[in-house]
C-alpha cells in the first residue's frame, strides 16, 4: 500500500520542475510508512522466534520431566 505518484503534464516551463518537487513530496511522505512497514516485519518475525522459542522450553521441561520420573521410578542402586 504506497502512495500514488502525482502526475502533472502541461506546456508550462515550471511543469518538470513542479513534477520533480511533487515526486520528492510523495517520496518523502512515503519514508513513515515504509518505516512502519518494515517494523511490522520485525514484530512479526520476533513473534515467530519467541513462539518457537515456547514449544523448545516446553518440549525441554517435558523432556526433564520424564527423566525426573525415570530417575525415580528405576534409579539404580549400588
Amino acid at each position: 500500500m504506497g502512495i500514488s505518484p502525482l502526475t502533472i503534464t502541461g506546456v508550462s516551463s515550471f511543469s518538470d520542475d513542479f513534477q520533480t518537487i511533487l515526486s520528492r513530496a510523495v517520496s518523502i511522505a512515503s519514508i513513515p510508512v515504509t518505516s512502519l512497514q518494515n517494523e511490522q516485519v520485525n514484530v512479526l518475525s520476533r513473534k515467530q522466534l519467541l513462539t518457537d522459542l515456547g514449544t523448545s522450553v516446553t518440549a525441554l521441561a517435558s523432556a526433564i520431566e520424564e527423566l525426573g520420573r525415570l530417575g525415580a521410578n528405576k534409579a539404580l542402586s549400588a
